[in-house]
Protein backbone atom coordinates (compact mmCIF):
# COMPACT_ATOMS: atom_id res chain seq x y z
CA UNK A 1 0.00 0.00 0.00
CA UNK A 2 1.59 2.96 -1.25
CA UNK A 3 0.46 5.94 0.67
CA UNK A 4 -0.39 9.59 -0.86
CA UNK A 5 1.32 12.33 0.87
CA UNK A 6 4.88 10.78 1.92
CA UNK A 7 4.72 8.14 -1.00
CA UNK A 8 5.88 5.66 1.41
CA UNK A 9 4.90 1.91 0.66
CA UNK A 10 3.68 -0.12 3.83
CA UNK A 11 4.41 -3.92 3.23
CA UNK A 12 2.57 -6.68 5.16
CA UNK A 13 4.90 -7.39 8.64
CA UNK A 14 6.88 -3.86 7.76
CA UNK A 15 5.35 -2.04 10.88
CA UNK A 16 6.14 -2.13 14.44
CA UNK A 17 3.94 -0.23 16.11
CA UNK A 18 -0.33 -0.46 16.54
CA UNK A 19 -2.14 -0.11 13.47
CA UNK A 20 -5.53 1.85 14.17
CA UNK A 21 -8.01 1.29 11.04
CA UNK A 22 -11.60 2.96 10.67
CA UNK A 23 -14.28 1.92 8.40
CA UNK A 24 -17.50 4.05 8.13
CA UNK A 25 -20.34 2.08 5.85
CA UNK A 26 -17.69 0.11 3.86
CA UNK A 27 -18.03 -3.41 4.81
CA UNK A 28 -21.86 -3.39 4.28
CA UNK A 29 -21.18 -2.79 0.34
CA UNK A 30 -17.96 -5.54 0.28
CA UNK A 31 -18.58 -9.37 -0.19
CA UNK A 32 -20.35 -11.36 1.51
CA UNK A 33 -21.05 -15.30 1.43
CA UNK A 34 -24.39 -16.76 1.88
CA UNK A 35 -25.63 -19.52 3.71
CA UNK A 36 -29.01 -20.32 4.54
CA UNK A 37 -29.76 -22.60 7.82
CA UNK A 38 -33.48 -24.88 6.99
CA UNK A 39 -34.50 -27.63 9.09
CA UNK A 40 -30.83 -27.63 10.73
CA UNK A 41 -29.12 -28.42 7.46
CA UNK A 42 -27.11 -26.05 6.41
CA UNK A 43 -26.91 -24.80 2.67
CA UNK A 44 -25.03 -22.19 0.16
CA UNK A 45 -27.03 -19.90 -0.87
CA UNK A 46 -26.40 -17.76 -4.36
CA UNK A 47 -28.76 -15.28 -6.42
CA UNK A 48 -30.14 -15.44 -9.61
CA UNK A 49 -29.65 -12.38 -11.74
CA UNK A 50 -31.84 -11.01 -14.33
CA UNK A 51 -29.83 -8.78 -17.45
CA UNK A 52 -32.68 -5.84 -17.40
CA UNK A 53 -31.93 -2.59 -16.47
CA UNK A 54 -30.31 -1.65 -12.96
CA UNK A 55 -33.50 -1.03 -11.29
CA UNK A 56 -34.76 -4.31 -12.32
CA UNK A 57 -31.48 -6.05 -11.71
CA UNK A 58 -32.08 -5.61 -8.02
CA UNK A 59 -35.97 -5.72 -8.16
CA UNK A 60 -35.84 -8.84 -9.89
CA UNK A 61 -33.05 -10.87 -7.49
CA UNK A 62 -34.00 -14.56 -6.47
CA UNK A 63 -31.85 -16.50 -3.86
CA UNK A 64 -31.65 -20.04 -4.56
CA UNK A 65 -30.05 -22.78 -2.33
CA UNK A 66 -28.04 -25.53 -2.76
CA UNK A 67 -25.86 -27.88 -0.66
CA UNK A 68 -22.58 -26.53 0.78
CA UNK A 69 -19.14 -26.77 -0.86
CA UNK A 70 -16.12 -27.11 1.45
CA UNK A 71 -16.04 -24.58 3.93
CA UNK A 72 -12.40 -23.14 5.05
CA UNK A 73 -10.96 -24.10 8.63
CA UNK A 74 -11.92 -20.74 10.05
CA UNK A 75 -15.84 -20.38 9.09
CA UNK A 76 -16.45 -24.17 9.46
CA UNK A 77 -17.37 -24.05 13.18
CA UNK A 78 -19.36 -20.63 13.05
CA UNK A 79 -21.41 -22.14 10.34
CA UNK A 80 -21.57 -25.21 12.45
CA UNK A 81 -22.63 -23.47 15.36
CA UNK A 82 -25.17 -21.31 13.37
CA UNK A 83 -26.80 -24.54 11.83
CA UNK A 84 -27.34 -25.98 15.28
CA UNK A 85 -28.22 -22.82 17.27
CA UNK A 86 -30.91 -20.71 14.68
CA UNK A 87 -33.88 -20.89 13.35
CA UNK A 88 -34.70 -21.20 9.28
CA UNK A 89 -32.78 -18.09 8.25
CA UNK A 90 -30.53 -16.33 6.41
CA UNK A 91 -26.97 -15.62 7.20
CA UNK A 92 -24.16 -13.22 5.49
CA UNK A 93 -21.05 -13.98 6.25
CA UNK A 94 -18.85 -11.06 5.96
CA UNK A 95 -15.94 -11.99 3.27
CA UNK A 96 -14.68 -8.42 2.53
CA UNK A 97 -15.03 -7.67 5.69
CA UNK A 98 -12.49 -10.38 7.27
CA UNK A 99 -10.35 -9.83 4.42
CA UNK A 100 -9.99 -6.18 5.63
CA UNK A 101 -9.16 -7.01 8.65
CA UNK A 102 -6.85 -9.66 7.91
CA UNK A 103 -4.82 -7.18 5.67
CA UNK A 104 -4.57 -4.50 8.63
CA UNK A 105 -3.28 -6.82 10.86
CA UNK A 106 -0.72 -7.97 8.96
CA UNK A 107 0.47 -4.82 8.30
CA UNK A 108 2.10 -4.86 11.51
CA UNK A 109 3.64 -7.12 14.35
CA UNK A 110 2.40 -5.06 16.50
CA UNK A 111 -1.44 -4.51 18.04
CA UNK A 112 -4.20 -3.84 15.38
CA UNK A 113 -7.78 -2.27 16.29
CA UNK A 114 -10.66 -1.27 13.95
CA UNK A 115 -13.33 0.68 14.60
CA UNK A 116 -16.26 -0.35 12.29
CA UNK A 117 -19.52 1.82 11.83
CA UNK A 118 -22.08 -0.13 9.28
CA UNK A 119 -25.62 -1.73 9.61
CA UNK A 120 -26.23 -4.57 10.40
CA UNK A 121 -26.72 -7.52 12.94
CA UNK A 122 -24.83 -7.66 16.33
CA UNK A 123 -25.96 -11.24 17.98
CA UNK A 124 -27.10 -14.33 16.95
CA UNK A 125 -31.02 -12.72 18.11
CA UNK A 126 -31.16 -10.20 14.90
CA UNK A 127 -30.24 -13.56 13.22
CA UNK A 128 -32.81 -15.14 13.03
CA UNK A 129 -35.89 -15.32 11.24
CA UNK A 130 -34.68 -14.05 7.57
CA UNK A 131 -36.17 -15.55 5.01
CA UNK A 132 -33.17 -14.34 2.58
CA UNK A 133 -30.51 -11.49 2.78
CA UNK A 134 -32.27 -8.05 2.34
CA UNK A 135 -30.98 -6.03 -0.38
CA UNK A 136 -30.72 -1.74 0.08
CA UNK A 137 -30.45 -0.10 -3.38
CA UNK A 138 -28.19 2.60 -3.77
CA UNK A 139 -28.51 3.82 -7.38
CA UNK A 140 -27.04 0.98 -9.52
CA UNK A 141 -25.43 -0.69 -6.45
CA UNK A 142 -26.54 -2.08 -3.21
CA UNK A 143 -25.74 -2.87 0.35
CA UNK A 144 -26.00 -5.50 2.67
CA UNK A 145 -26.29 -6.51 6.76
CA UNK A 146 -23.21 -6.63 7.98
CA UNK A 147 -23.36 -10.20 10.21
CA UNK A 148 -20.88 -8.52 13.18
CA UNK A 149 -21.89 -11.40 15.31
CA UNK A 150 -19.89 -13.31 12.59
CA UNK A 151 -16.88 -10.88 12.50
Amino acid sequence: MQLTVSGRTIRPGSLRGPVVGIANYVFDTLRHDAYAVRAGELLESRVAVPTAGDEAVLSGIEWETGPCGALSEPLAPVLEHYRETLDDTAVLVPVGGLACLDFLAGLTSGPSCVLVADKGHASLVELCSHAEPALVPHGAGFSLMVNFDCL
